[in-house]
């Protein structure tokens, strides 16, 4: 089927995602068995009930679209605000600083939200992470790397001192909440972070329409971390859409996608991407890849 830029237009800001000159695919840490079968809950996204992705970084905030519901004001996820930022620097303990965070984040403070789910991430992560420690500094040598090791450990006690197993159980609602927000590093993270829990293939087999729902709105937030110039989430669209991971397999979309950007620079395996992708597609879809991609720039050139 032949797409057009009309039909298909890729808006996304000029904006760039930091000060990186490359970008990587963010993927979840699984086994290959649980890769092969999270894949295979896609082609179960209720293609009976004629579900399509997306199209190409809506023109509309991603917020709109009818499977991202939020009751959340939106606000700037790219920098802290003030309050949050004042919180975190006023407190040591995590337990001392959830209250006055979590109700930032209610009243629609990405960052406060994101601070939430980093300081839980650390902290539900303690217990293995001293066993890992422990057992490296026990079989170590080197006298420094023992004492850093002792230090590490000393500080996670103190600051995750206090938190109950009900706050520890949050951090997923906290992500959720940040990339809902706009918040670009949560919206990244989401996908992974939202599967952690299916971590056996009996999981994943009891869970597929769970599943289903996370990638579609893991694709949501990849878009509209895209739709800001994150240039991390435009790659990861890209080769989404070529391998069908979290939508339906589109290899014009990932081809316009990649090669929109290749035009804006600083991804030297943007063109060995295209150059091996346009190998299996035919002259009209790299043609209308190509014009979809053209029609952002020229958008974007115009504002």
């Amino acid at each position: 089927m032949a797409y057009s830029s009309e039909n298909s237009p890729l808006q996304i800001d000029s904006s760039p995602c930091g000060s990186s000159t490359s970008c990587s695919i963010v993927r979840t840490p699984r086994i290959a068995l649980l890769l092969l079968m999270l894949f295979m809950a896609t082609s179960c996204h209720r293609e009976d009930e004629g579900h399509t992705p997306p199209q190409l970084a809506q023109s509309e905030p991603a917020s709109q679209h009818a499977n991202a519901s939020r009751a959340l004001p939106s606000t700037e996820g790219g920098s802290r605000p003030i309050a949050a930022a004042r919180i975190v620097a006023t407190t040591t303990k995590y337990a001392d600083r959830y209250p006055a965070l979590s109700a930032l984040a209610e009243s629609g403070d990405a960052s406060a939200a994101f601070q939430l789910y980093e300081d839980l991430k650390r902290c539900a992560s303690a217990e293995a992470r001293e066993e890992a420690m422990e057992a490296l500094a026990a079989e170590s040598g080197d006298k420094a790397l023992v004492s850093n090791i002792v230090a590490s450990l000393s500080e996670d006690r103190v600051v995750c001192a206090g938190l109950s197993d009900e706050q520890l159980a949050t951090r997923d609602h906290w992500i959720d909440v940040a990339a809902r927000l706009g918040q670009p590093e949560a919206q990244l993270a989401y996908f992974s972070v939202a599967t952690e829990k299916f971590d056996t293939p009996e999981k994943v087999v009891a869970n597929i329409e769970e599943i289903a729902r996370i990638k579609t709105q893991a694709l949501i937030y990849l878009t509209s971390a895209a739709e800001k110039g994150n240039r991390t989430a435009i790659f990861n669209l890209a080769n989404h859409y070529h391998d069908g991971t979290l939508a339906r397999r589109d290899p014009v979309k990932a081809y316009a996608y990649m090669r929109l950007l290749q035009q804006r620079g600083g991804v030297d395996s943007a063109t060995k991407y295209l150059d091996l992708w346009r190998r299996d597609m035919t002259t009209e879809q790299v043609m209308s890849a190509e014009a979809i991609a053209a029609d952002a720039n020229k958008r974007r050139g115009a504002r």
